[in-house]
């Protein structure tokens, strides 16, 4: 939580409030986590970037999001300031824990859009999907409720957040 409150104020100074599509390249590491959480926390939608996909599929995925901010972790900023190419904004998020500037106070409305994946297009060209906060919930809380997941109980993120099937993973999990 420090962790995705200090990347939540580092997105607010550099963007401000208002929602805007933010997109994560990162290794599927706990940083990840914070830096999703950090942008749910700013009002922002996350879009979330597989390094391991090839260049070309990333800048489809960017273009089509309308993200202009890119956040990127040690192991992906080469990649990430490749990406950037001088047109989006990259803030690189790195180094260990740091003072905790505390949750940052942005109103974020349950309809505010929460993540956009982009599909495969197996049934066309690749286009955005988005979700919102209040179906984010929605869909953790039937899921969370239909299983009986409670707190001693351990689940797997093994697909990628690039994915759609990773929210329930994800979240169900926190």
């Amino acid at each position: 939580d420090r962790q995705a409150n200090r990347i939540a104020a580092a997105i607010l100074a550099r963007r401000g409030e208002g929602p805007e599509p933010v997109a994560l390249l990162f290794d599927q590491v706990a940083p990840l986590i914070a830096a999703i959480l950090a942008v749910l926390k700013t009002g922002k939608a996350y879009v979330a970037l597989d390094p391991t996909f090839p260049s070309a599929r990333l800048v489809s995925m960017l273009d089509g999001a309308g993200a202009d901010l890119l956040l990127a972790d040690e192991a992906s900023l080469e990649a990430a300031t490749a990406l950037a190419g001088g047109e989006r904004l990259l803030l690189p998020v790195v180094g260990g824990p740091g003072p905790d500037p505390g949750n940052p106070v942005v109103d974020v409305p349950p309809d505010t859009v929460a993540y956009i994946f982009q599909t495969s297009g197996s049934t066309g060209p690749p286009k955005g999907v988005y979700d919102t906060h209040r179906n984010v919930l929605h869909n953790i809380l039937r899921y969370t409720n239909t299983l009986r997941i409670r707190a001693d109980d351990r689940l797997t993120l093994l697909q990628s957040c690039s994915f759609s099937g990773s929210v329930s993973s994800l979240f169900c999990a926190l």
